[in-house]
């Protein structure tokens, strides 16, 4: 349990220290989208404007696997390669996310579904798939990435301020 809590300790301390480094570059705020590309390497041209690719932090998250978060047996292989991998989930932050344009009155049904498969259920199977694990060993994290607009749902005419709601 100790080099577990050790380990959870060390990835949330270069996640902070990376937040402090933006700070020490002249203030800015930036958020949880960038904080994330800087992690796991991401070239943007954010992450270039700012110099952010020469911070030691830039990178320590680089294992990037491409996946449709709205198909199950993507998930379901996500997890899988992931944990054979490492062998152990600690953090799962879920935050993938899409929007659709327009209200609920004239949304496409079939958009709809794809929306709903994207931002509600694959954040409840990847919980599901990762949260048994944490509890029989006694610690980890699941984040969900939101929206303000899960908490003003009046500014959005879709379903998408729902599907905010749902992870908080």
């Amino acid at each position: 349990l100790n080099s577990t809590v050790k380990e959870n300790a060390e990835a949330a301390r270069k996640a902070l220290s990376c937040v402090a480094r933006f700070q020490q570059q002249g203030g800015q705020r930036f958020g949880a989208g960038h904080l994330i590309d800087v992690l796991r390497g991401k070239h943007t041209d954010k992450v270039t404007q700012y110099g952010h690719q020469n911070l030691s932090t830039y990178g320590i998250g680089a294992d990037v696997v491409t996946t449709d978060m709205s198909r199950r047996e993507q998930i379901d292989e996500l997890m899988e390669r992931t944990l054979e991998r490492h062998r152990r989930i600690d953090i799962l932050v879920n935050n993938a996310g899409a929007a659709l344009i327009g209200d609920f009155a004239t949304a496409d049904p079939v958009k709809m579904d794809d929306l709903l498969r994207l931002n509600v259920v694959a954040p409840t199977l990847l919980a599901s798939a990762v949260v048994g694990r944490m509890v029989e060993r006694g610690n980890g994290a699941i984040i969900n990435i939101a929206s303000v607009l899960a908490l003003l749902p009046e500014y959005s005419r879709g379903i998408y301020s729902a599907t905010k709601s749902y992870l908080m």
